[in-house]
């Protein structure tokens, strides 16, 4: 299991990677921060881990700030000192919530919450996919407003959508064309099973991948059957996931 530990007293963070390991062996802390500056800058670039162990307060504010920036996509365990964050931190993700001093005995206890939770969501997983199919209808276009006209554009042939500077751009009939969408928005509404959210800036059709390269430090790289604005870069958090969307 990777884990990323966000603290600022370092001892306190060496503690806790060392009770991580006296559970298990086999656990990898593959982080440990101390900032809100650095969160941000790490989990924009290598992504989540599978759990985060994180104080609140840390060298730069609070550690919700970097939540609210950086949106997390795996459960959180708050360590900390302080009670009053409680409620907070459960809406932040957060599955278990130790007051310091914690003991090696409190760490074990949460992380067995963790794999319990987990051991439900494998089980749950199936069905919420169809829950969540049947909830939300999928768009088939998406209306651009170009000049003076508004153009319906079928999803199915719009090879990427790109972000850049708080806008967002689709291909089309060899023009970038502005949209009123965010890529956040657009993964909510759009098929999943067509698109992938690549990076920050790009949503990519499937249809359009020609093929995909190594990159460096276990990255990948996706070259579309046309030229994007930018290298298209999959971290090596999410290179996995990426090779088993592509292959299903």
């Amino acid at each position: 299991m990777n884990i990323v530990i966000i603290e600022d007293e370092p001892k306190t963070a060496k503690n806790l990677e060392k009770i991580l390991q006296s559970i298990n062996n086999q656990f990898r802390v593959l982080e440990i921060i101390d900032s809100i500056e650095s969160g941000i800058a790490y989990f924009e670039e290598v992504g989540f881990p599978d759990l985060i162990l994180s104080d609140i307060q840390i060298a730069d504010g609070l550690s919700f700030e970097l939540f609210d920036t950086c949106p997390p996509s795996c459960p959180i365990i708050f360590c900390t000192a302080y009670d009053q964050y409680a409620l907070q931190a459960f809406k932040a993700n957060g599955i278990d919530y130790l007051l310091k001093p914690f003991s090696e005995g409190d760490v074990r206890k949460s992380i067995e919450k963790y794999k319990n939770l987990k051991k439900v969501e494998v089980k749950n997983d199936y069905f919420r996919q169809l829950v969540e199919q049947i909830k939300k209808p999928k768009r088939q276009s998406i209306l651009v407003n170009f000049r003076d006209k508004i153009i319906p554009v079928p999803v199915q042939i719009i090879p990427y959508f790109y972000s850049s500077q708080h806008s967002t751009w689709l291909w089309f009939e060899g023009k970038e064309l502005l949209i009123n969408y965010s890529l956040e928005e657009l993964e909510n509404v759009l098929d999943m099973s067509i698109f992938y959210r690549a990076n920050r800036q790009f949503l990519i059709n499937r249809s359009f991948v020609r093929e995909i390269e190594h990159y460096f430090a276990r990255k990948l790289v996706v070259h579309l059957t046309l030229s994007t604005p930018e290298t298209i870069v999959i971290s090596k958090a999410k290179a996995s996931e990426f090779l088993r969307w592509m292959e299903t």
